[in-house]
């Protein structure tokens, strides 16, 4: 039995390989591309499918530009990207402790930054919600997203957080209304 807390459960291959470099629009962060086995720049639609192991192993022999990323499918499973939450005196932020506190369980890291963290679940069913709350630097992913896999991992990437999610989306990322071209006058 494999007791890795990434893929307890998952039994399906939703991790690529990805390519870090530094963003030439923004300076101090990285781009990161999707990418095959050989290290090719590909579009997330043709980029090889692996176990994170598999994943894992392919990164590290490409070198240290290359991490293994998680593909967000639709499939319940969310992350939350808590950003610039590392504090000057190297604590986290009130927010990210209370957002771990809250999805205890789950896979948490560190960001690739070093200054945020990415929190995993699952849900069953995941509440209709707003992908961004930029006020508070956070950010909420189901689907059509992959995302680089950061360090200091703990915790179970399937552990069902049905509960916490929709009391998360109801505080931090409703749904906004939708105003139809009909209403319009």
């Amino acid at each position: 039995m494999n007791n890795n807390p990434l893929v307890q459960g998952a039994g399906f291959l939703h991790f690529i390989i990805c390519k870090t470099v530094p963003s030439q629009t923004k300076p101090g962060r990285t781009e990161k591309m999707p990418c095959n086995v050989t290290g090719e720049v590909v579009s997330l639609h043709v980029a090889d499918r692996m176990s994170i192991e598999q994943a894992r192993t392919t990164a590290a022999v490409l070198g240290e530009q290359y991490r293994p990323a998680v593909i967000l499918t639709g499939d319940g499973r969310f992350c939350i990207d808590i950003d610039g939450a590392l504090q000057p005196d190297n604590t986290w932020s009130a927010l990210a402790t209370e957002l771990c506190q809250t999805f205890a369980g789950c896979y948490v890291e560190v960001s690739n930054s070093g200054k945020g963290l990415h929190i995993f679940g699952y849900s069953p069913s995941i509440p209709e919600h707003a992908c961004k709350n930029i006020p508070l630097h956070i950010e909420l992913y189901t689907s059509d997203r992959f995302i680089c896999l950061g360090s200091g991992e703990r915790g179970d990437m399937m552990c069902d957080a049905s509960g916490p999610l929709n009391a998360t989306v109801a505080r931090y990322f409703p749904a906004t209304e939708q105003i139809t071209g009909a209403e319009w006058t």
